[in-house]
């Protein structure tokens, strides 16, 4: 059972207003506060000694790894630290043998993050053809809609595990399945979903899972990770690089022996306090159980959609199928637009963002475990109270 009066007060930035913006940045916890802060505290006291040997006294940084492979219930070395899901599918496409012809799947529903660099780097630079799967009113018609897509040509199936703007919870280990029967590789982009529900990587399978540390997580900005399947290891060529990868460089004849596995992919400079606090994140996440947190959040997400379903002017953008909802709640008013609805709920300190696919206009609300009922409340009224 969740106490969420002592939860709500490891988070003194609820007071100000109704936050229903998690899925776009999440708030941190007073622990993750705590850690960052200790680290730094550290730093300043014993000086940049530790950290340029890169002694865990300081970086905390394997504390983190295992925290992260414990919650996705992977191996330790399957785990490398990156500061965001960007820098994630761009080693992914760099790094794949990606030929003239390819064609790489991802969804009419992602964002520039990942769509970016499927274009930029998949279709510009090695020539592979970007389709996109329509996300469906169900599973089943969302799994059609893929299997359709699919073709021998299929080299990459790059999708989020849940929808950024309706929130939709997709079939992903069926679809993993089902690439894999055809030869691609699958990369998912957990970024609505790590955090707000229990997320199993071992058991979805896919070839790359890519996780955002800052939204349903809790933890620090710019900061994230990414599961690289130990089957992809001698497939996966190094693009991406810099300081930190390589054991040894032969000068003479350009030969480089990398680091073992996930060390090769930790390129460069890391802000060491802040990927400290993400460990802390995740042991706090743990402490209140993901079974916990994911139940509360689709709880108050259910609650809230039924009751704004009351008013006939309403329109939520779900799914066909209850099974697929998570804790984002995607509404419309007819007749007003996205950003007119975002304007008038902040103007009275409701949190959250205009919708920013297709058709769709409205906004995205969500639910995290510690808003409290209260704040729900408080929320339909104003909603409702909007003129029309």
């Amino acid at each position: 059972m969740l106490d969420i009066p002592r939860i709500r007060e490891d988070f003194p930035a609820l007071q100000h207003g109704i936050y229903l913006h998690t899925a776009g940045i999440g708030m941190n916890a007073r622990p993750v506060l705590d850690e960052v802060t200790d680290r730094w505290q550290f730093f300043f006291e014993q000086g940049p000694w530790l950290q340029s040997r890169r002694d865990e006294r300081f970086l905390h940084k394997q504390r983190t790894r295992e925290a992260l492979a414990r919650f996705f219930n992977v191996p330790t070395d399957t785990i490398a630290m990156v500061n965001n899901v960007s820098t994630s599918i761009s080693l992914v496409v760099s790094g794949l043998p990606l030929l003239p012809g390819d064609e790489i799947i991802t969804s009419n529903e992602e964002d520039d993050a990942l769509w970016l660099p499927l274009y930029n780097i998949g279709r510009k630079r090695y020539g592979a053809a970007v389709r996109h799967m329509t996300v469906g009113a169900t599973p089943a018609e969302t799994l059609a809609n893929f299997a359709a897509l699919l073709s021998p040509r299929t080299k990459l199936v790059a999708l989020s595990h849940v929808t950024q703007d309706r929130g939709t919870n997709l079939p992903v280990a069926e679809i993993c399945r089902l690439a894999r029967e055809h030869g691609a590789f699958v990369y998912l982009d957990g970024g609505q979903a790590v955090g707000q529900l229990n997320v199993d990587v071992a058991a979805i399978d896919p070839d790359f899972y890519a996780v955002l540390g800052y939204k349903w997580m809790l933890g620090p900005y710019g900061t994230g990770c990414l599961y690289v399947a130990e089957r992809m290891r001698d497939v996966l060529d190094i693009s991406w690089t810099g300081s930190h990868v390589a054991e040894h460089i032969d000068f003479e004849s350009g030969a480089i022996d990398w680091q073992p596995y996930p060390g090769r992919l930790e390129m460069g400079s890391v802000n060491f306090p802040t990927m400290a606090g993400l460990g802390a994140a995740v042991e706090y996440l743990e402490k209140h159980t993901i079974e916990a947190i994911e139940e509360r959040s689709k709880r108050l997400s259910r609650w809230l959609r039924d009751e704004l379903l009351k008013h006939p002017k309403v329109i939520c953008y779900d799914s066909e199928d209850p099974e697929t909802y998570t804790g984002i709640v995607a509404y419309g008013v007819a007749g007003v637009s996205g950003t007119d609805l975002a304007a008038y709920l902040h103007e009275h300190e409701v949190w959250c963002r205009a919708l920013s696919h297709g058709s769709m206009a409205g906004v995205r609300l969500c639910t995290a475990f510690m808003n409290s009922e209260e704040e729900i409340e408080r929320a339909i009224a104003i909603m409702a109270a909007m003129p029309r």
